[in-house]
C-alpha cells in the first residue's frame, strides 16, 4: 500500500493539481490545495469557486464552442462502444436492460487506475 500510495496516488494528485493550477489562472496555489482535498461539488459550487465557467448540457458545450472557434456548423461524431456478441446474445433473449450501480460510478468518477499483480 504504500508503494501505490508513494510511486502512483501522491504523483497522480500532485499533477492534478498542477492542472489545476495552470488552467485556472484565477485560482492560486492556496485555493486549489484547499478544493482539492477530494470533496465532491455540485455544479453551482464548482461554478462559486471557479473550478469551472459555465453550467450546462452538451448541446450547451457544443454552441461555446462554435462560437469562441467563430465558425457556424460544426460537426460533432460521438464514439460509442462497438456492439458485442453478449449485446446480441441479451438482445435475442430479451433480458431487461438493467444499469449496474458499480460500472455506472466507474464510469462517471475519475480515478487513478493501476494493475497491480502482486508480484514484481
Amino acid at each position: 500500500m504504500k508503494y501505490l500510495q508513494d510511486r502512483i496516488i501522491t504523483p497522480a494528485y500532485g499533477r492534478f493539481r498542477e492542472v489545476v493550477v495552470d488552467g485556472r489562472k484565477e485560482l492560486t496555489e492556496e485555493d486549489v490545495n484547499r478544493l482539492a482535498d477530494g470533496s465532491i461539488y455540485w455544479a453551482q459550487q464548482a461554478l462559486e469557486e471557479k473550478l469551472i465557467d459555465d453550467i450546462g448540457y452538451l448541446d450547451d458545450a457544443i454552441e461555446k464552442v462554435k462560437s469562441m472557434a467563430g465558425i457556424k456548423k460544426a460537426q460533432v461524431i460521438e464514439y460509442q462502444r462497438p456492439f458485442t456478441l453478449s449485446d446480441i446474445l441479451a438482445a435475442k433473449a430479451k433480458v431487461p436492460m438493467s444499469i449496474d450501480k458499480k460500472l455506472l460510478y466507474e464510469l462517471a468518477v475519475p480515478q487513478v487506475l493501476y494493475l497491480w499483480t502482486g508480484s514484481r
